[in-house]
């Protein structure tokens, strides 16, 4: 697990690796840990791996704050398809975030 913080609008990204990614329907769960614990579920997301491969997924652009730090879950038990017909498959998460600059408007002559 690794802790970053950063704070504004960050995008989420997902690695579907090419090997043993065909469920149709994981559930990605977007946290924020503050404190002690992982006390907010900012969302969950579903993503059909088998459409993906080898590639970068966007799920979905969070916002955080300064005291949090974001984590990503997927399990099997989520899926809701029969067990052992599906695999999931979890490589890497990337947050891009991005900070906020407002340009000044030039007044009218």
């Amino acid at each position: 697990r690794v802790l970053f913080r950063s704070h504004g609008s960050c995008g989420v990204y997902v690695w579907v690796p090419a090997n043993n990614a065909t469920s149709h329907n994981v559930e990605y769960r977007i946290w924020a840990y503050v404190g002690q614990d992982w006390n907010r579920e900012i969302s969950a997301d579903r993503l059909d791996q088998g459409a993906h491969s080898n590639e970068w997924v966007y799920l979905r652009s969070v916002s955080l704050n300064a005291t949090e730090y974001p984590a990503v879950t997927i399990a099997d038990m989520w899926t809701g398809e029969p067990l052992g017909t599906q695999w999931i498959a979890a490589d890497a998460v990337k947050f891009r975030c991005y900070k906020a600059y407002i340009l000044p408007v030039a007044s009218p002559p």
